[in-house]
């Protein structure tokens, strides 16, 4: 029983049929784990993912980027979590944002809320060196997820708050971010948003002319209608006050 634990710990979170294999028998498996969770030795964090905790604590030694990470093959960690993850958000939530390309109901654990959000893309997923199985949006596609969906960046406000904490930014990655995304509105959008942070992030007259020849011609809202109030003729966008009062 004792082996079958330093074997579970090797994995850190691990699937029932992870436990098989270890076991040599899904019932076995069945019948260890249930003893494990009884002890506080095993947690099930939900349907067929259990993580172990850590002997002295009893609480997982799992943090919420592997826990998110772990949820189907395919996730990753995205919008507002890969901020906080890259230490640029300006608020930590408890709600962590995870793409995939299956679905997975949202749930609680530990605290956390996980919510599922369908992947628009898989350009910008990329596991950290020294990190232990952790998928996320890189730095690049993080940014531009959260101009696509501001909702899951916390509000236009905090946005901005998180990009003006970012020191460098590759505008080859964005614009390869754009491409995969495909969609006109988006390259408004960045456009406009990624305009007010032109100095600090060091992008082009090229970028930004992409942008213009790729976005689609009509007048857009950068978010809900009710919110922007505003209007940038360049652009051809309305837009939230925020954008301002923002000390660029």
């Amino acid at each position: 029983m004792k082996g079958f634990l330093d074997k579970f710990h090797e994995l850190k979170i691990f699937t029932l049929e992870d436990a098989a294999r270890i076991v040599k028998s899904k019932t076995y498996a069945m019948t260890i784990l249930r003893g494990y969770i009884e002890d506080a030795l095993v947690v099930k964090i939900r349907r067929n993912l259990y993580a172990v905790t850590n002997l002295a604590t009893k609480h997982i030694d799992a943090n919420r980027y592997e826990v998110a990470s772990s949820l189907t093959p395919t996730a990753y960690v995205a919008y507002h979590s890969a901020l906080e993850f890259y230490g640029v958000a300006n608020q930590v939530f408890n709600t962590m944002y995870v793409a995939s390309d299956s679905i997975f109901n949202s749930f609680e654990f530990d605290g956390l809320s996980y919510m599922y959000a369908k992947s628009p893309t898989n350009v910008g997923i990329e596991t950290p060196v020294m990190s232990y199985g952790i998928r996320i949006t890189s730095l690049e596609r993080t940014v531009i997820d959260c101009i696509d969906r501001i909702d899951r960046c916390g509000g236009s406000e905090e946005m901005l708050q998180c990009f003006g904490m970012i020191m460098h930014i590759s505008e080859a990655k964005l614009l390869e971010v754009l491409a995969s995304y495909d969609k006109a509105t988006l390259y408004k959008k960045a456009g406009f948003v990624l305009s007010r942070f032109r100095s600090r992030f060091n992008l082009s007259d090229a970028f930004f002319q992409t942008c213009r020849e790729r976005a689609n011609v009509g007048s857009k809202v950068l978010t809900s209608c009710e919110d922007c109030t505003e209007y940038d003729r360049e652009w051809n966008i309305s837009y939230p006050d925020t954008f301002n009062s923002f000390d660029y």
